[in-house]
């Protein structure tokens, strides 16, 4: 092979569809492929070669693959779209990057302390030839995000991201848009494929779809299909197409739709269900019409949380408590279960 050409010999003799083990094969020039059709070098498991001849009646090409890492399977295979490159449970520790790049994330997460790693991806940036970082914050009074396009993933390896966001500086270029991202980690949970991949579908068709991405698990299988809504790390659980005009609608008007709101990011399970029975309460939707003040633990699994909202304190009791009835909560579960949730009233 030379630059971009592949020499092709001529044969006097057609070669059987299935006829691998052809001498005629070995006087074929080998091409080796050693990348990922983005360009990146692939892991030597996922090398393959290729060898090509022609005779008067074809083309001939026979594919070897190592594939030496474990075959996808599936209960419910899907026959229309490529499956490959799905995401371990395990998202970081299972995934295909380098050991530096795994190591250096984790030490980037640690820095951050309360924070999490997400793998995104949309499908029609298959051809796309760079890859996209968003690192940004959620905390309430401090919501931003950053974008860096970059070429391979070992780039990132000693680039400290969270030492630019921690001390104010831009780790990248700033984003002007919301982020609107939709679970559909199926190795996780089928549940997060079954009702994410349709959701995002239907939501690209209802904004810019370059705000869409397709993510690993966001937390909460029973509640799929999930979405979260970045800088301000808004969750929604059981979302439905019918919910995605409300969601939206109030969104651009800087409320929360509260039928389908699980809380902030930012805030412990005891403080969302806090923030909700207040919003409540009082009817108020806007995004930064709540304020959480502090919390403080009252026993096992009981808090006292304080907020402010339309210029007054509220303080609310939270709890931690199993539901009545045993139910199959997840679309892997084996057996029902009694699921936890959190309660909170006002004082």
């Amino acid at each position: 092979m030379t630059d971009s050409i592949v020499i092709a010999h001529h044969i006097n003799q057609p070669i059987s569809p299935c006829d691998f083990a052809n001498p005629i094969w070995q006087h074929c020039q080998p091409v080796q492929i050693e990348h990922y059709w983005s360009g990146e070098p692939a892991i030597p498991a996922r090398h393959a070669e290729a060898r090509v001849c022609w005779s008067d009646e074809a083309l001939h090409v026979r594919f070897v693959g190592k594939q030496q890492e474990p075959l996808i399977i599936s209960e419910n295979p899907v026959t229309n779209t490529k499956t490959l490159g799905l995401w371990d449970r395990d998202v970081l520790g299972g995934s295909l990057l380098s050991q530096p790049l795994k190591e250096h994330l984790r030490d980037q997460l640690r820095k951050l302390g309360h924070s999490r790693l997400l793998f995104v991806k949309r499908p029609e940036r298959r051809s796309h030839k760079r890859r996209m970082l968003y690192v940004g914050s959620c905390r309430p009074g401090e919501e931003r995000f950053y974008g860096l396009e970059f070429d391979h993933h070992d780039d990132l390896v000693g680039y400290d991201f969270a030492s630019a966001l921690l001390d104010g500086s831009t780790p990248g270029a700033p984003v002007e848009h919301p982020l609107f991202v939709v679970c559909t980690h199926g190795k996780r949970d089928r549940c997060c494929a079954k009702y994410g991949r349709p959701l995002y579908d239907q939501l690209k068709g209802k904004v810019d779809p370059e705000w869409v991405w397709q993510s690993t698990h966001v937390g909460g299988d029973r509640f799929a299909g999930n979405v979260v809504v970045l800088p301000e790390g808004l969750f929604y659980g059981r979302v439905g197409e019918q919910d995605l005009d409300p969601i939206l609608d109030d969104y651009f008007d800087g409320r929360i739709h509260l039928e389908r709101y699980r809380g902030r990011s930012a805030y412990t399970f005891g403080v969302q269900a806090a923030e909700l029975a207040v919003r409540e309460e009082t009817g108020l939707t806007g995004v930064h019409d709540v304020e959480f003040l502090r919390a403080s633990r009252e026993g096992d699994d009981r808090w006292l949380v304080t907020l402010r909202a339309a210029g007054r304190e509220y303080a609310a009791e939270a709890w931690a408590e199993l539901g009545e009835d045993p139910v199959y909560m997840t679309c892997s579960s084996v057996t029902p279960q009694r699921p936890r949730r959190f309660r909170a009233r006002l004082r």
